[in-house]
């Protein structure tokens, strides 16, 4: 056992582990009931329930159906990362599937970025920085959700506009 590896590296990437899958956990609840208040507040018949999939894909299907989010250029880089929160929380941050296929997704994460995670046998090492590019993917993310909403308030400004010309309650 190299003590220098363990206390350095794969220890401090279990501590980093856990806080991605703290953070990862709240960015999907936080999403999930930003689609459920936005259907309640603007009495959208379909709920966030009603689509298929789960967690985060079924959150981005509802923004994308329900507000109008034409472009998603950051939801691949949420997809590898949900698909590495997979890894942790039920294969111990393994890049390869049992049957001893690589995961395509997290091998192109890990090839992307080098220096924030790294390959320890068959696992997932989270080294310093990987954290802070999670967040800024969620950001990133988080803004483009803030634009179709601007965009969807916009249409919808203007359809009352037309509506209250034409004598129709909106």
């Amino acid at each position: 056992v190299d003590l220098d590896d363990m206390f350095l590296e794969y220890y401090p990437s279990v501590f980093r582990r856990s806080v991605f899958l703290t953070i990862f956990g709240i960015f999907e609840h936080e999403i999930e009931k930003f689609c459920n208040s936005f259907a309640s507040r603007h009495e959208i018949p379909i709920k966030i329930a009603d689509l298929k999939g789960s967690g985060l894909e079924r959150s981005h299907l509802f923004i994308k159906k329900m507000i109008g989010m034409k472009t998603a250029a950051h939801y691949s880089s949420i997809k590898k990362i949900t698909r590495l929160r997979n890894s942790c929380a039920h294969n111990d941050a393994r890049y390869i599937e049992n049957d001893g296929q690589d995961i395509k997704s997290i091998i192109e994460l890990m090839k992307a970025h080098p220096d924030l995670f790294k390959q320890d046998g068959r696992q997932v090492l989270f080294m310093n920085g990987a954290l802070s590019l999670i967040l800024n993917a969620f950001k990133s993310y988080l803004r483009e959700v803030e634009h179709a909403l601007n965009e969807y308030e916009k249409r919808k400004i203007s359809g009352d506009k037309v509506a209250a010309e034409v004598g129709i309650t909106p």
